[in-house]
C-alpha cells in the first residue's frame, strides 16, 4: 500500500517529517491515507492535534478507530501501530485487514479517550474500464486519447514506451478531461517522441534503428473530491490547516482510490505520424 496520499500528503507529511503546528484544542486528530479497493490492507497515518503534530516519542496515541461500510453497516476494528522512520521520528499508522470495494461508502471515526472524535467519510470509485479512443493523426502529430469509463478522478497518470532499447517514462501530472461517461487523458505520443529522440542522440543511437513495442498508461484512480484547492498540488498551500481537509472534528485527508493500467501495441500508422520507426529491424 501507498505509504501516503500520492503528492499531495507528500507534501504535507512526507510520510517521515514534521507538520507545522496546530493550534485548536477542540479538534482531536489528523488523518492522511486512503481506501484501497486493490488492497487487503487498509491504512491511515493519524496525528494528535497537541500544538503539534511531530511525534517525538513512540507512545501509543491509544485512540480507539472503526470504520463502517455505511450501505450494509458492517464495521471493522482498527489496530495502531508505531512505526520508526529513517530520521528518528515515529509515525502512528492505524490499520485493519479487509478489502474496501468498488462503489461503496465508509467512514473512519477515531475516538479519544475523552471521546473527542475524528471522523472522515469516502467513497470508493467504481471499477474503472479503459477504452482507446480513435487517435488525432498529422504529420509529426499523434495525439492518442483513452477514456477511463466511470472514473471519478484521475491521479499519478504515467505513460511508459517499451522499446528495444529500454523503456521511457513520462508522467501526466492532472491531465485529464473530467466527463459526464468518465476520464480521458490524451497520450501525446509525438511530444514524448521527441523526448525520446533526444536522449537517443545523447547516447549515439540511431533512431532508425529504434523500434516501439508497447505503451503503459497507468493511473491511480480515485474518488471525486480528491481535488486540492486550484486543482494544484501547491505545498506552500497544502501545508495550512484545513485548506485541504475531509476531516470533520480534525485535519487532513482521506482519499480512496486504486491503481490500474491499460498496455497496448499501438497500429503502425499511428507509430508513423508520432515519428517512430516501424518495420521489421
Amino acid at each position: 500500500m501507498r505509504c501516503c496520499l500520492v503528492t499531495a500528503v507528500l507534501a504535507l507529511t512526507g510520510c517521515t517529517d514534521a507538520v507545522e503546528p496546530i493550534i485548536d484544542s477542540g479538534r482531536a486528530y489528523s488523518l492522511y491515507g486512503f481506501f484501497d479497493a486493490h488492497e487487503d490492507t487498509q491504512a491511515v497515518r493519524v496525528f494528535a492535534i497537541e500544538g503539534s503534530l511531530d511525534l517525538i516519542a513512540p507512545e501509543p496515541l491509544g485512540a480507539t478507530a472503526i470504520s463502517t461500510e455505511i450501505e450494509s453497516g458492517a464495521r471493522q476494528i482498527w489496530q495502531e501501530s508505531v512505526v520508526e522512520f529513517p530520521n528518528g521520528r515515529f509515525g502512528h499508522v492505524y490499520w485493519a485487514g479487509f478489502r474496501s470495494e468498488y462503489d461503496k461508502t465508509y467512514r473512519l471515526e477515531l475516538r479519544r479517550p475523552d471521546n473527542a472524535v475524528s471522523a472522515v467519510e469516502v467513497t470508493v470509485p467504481p471499477l474503472a474500464d479503459p477504452e482507446l479512443l480513435d487517435p488525432t493523426l498529422g504529420v509529426g502529430y499523434a495525439l492518442l486519447p483513452v477514456l477511463w469509463r466511470r472514473a471519478p478522478r484521475l491521479h499519478d497518470i504515467q505513460v511508459s514506451y517499451e522499446t528495444n532499447f529500454g523503456t521511457y517514462e513520462f508522467e501526466y501530472p492532472l491531465d485529464q478531461d473530467v466527463r459526464s461517461d468518465g476520464v480521458a487523458v490524451d497520450i501525446r505520443m509525438s511530444q514524448d517522441a521527441r523526448l525520446i529522440f533526444q536522449a537517443l542522440n545523447r547516447a549515439r543511437i540511431l533512431i532508425a534503428d529504434l523500434r516501439l513495442r508497447k505503451v503503459t498508461l497507468s493511473v491511480l484512480v480515485s474518488s471525486s473530491e480528491w481535488v486540492p484547492p486550484g486543482g494544484v498540488y501547491d505545498p506552500d498551500v497544502l501545508i495550512e490547516p484545513g485548506v485541504f481537509s475531509n476531516v470533520e472534528n480534525g485535519f487532513g485527508f482521506v482519499g480512496a482510490g486504486y491503481d490500474t493500467f491499460v498496455a497496448f501495441d499501438p497500429p503502425d500508422s499511428v507509430k508513423t505520424a508520432a515519428g517512430f520507426p516501424v518495420g521489421d529491424n
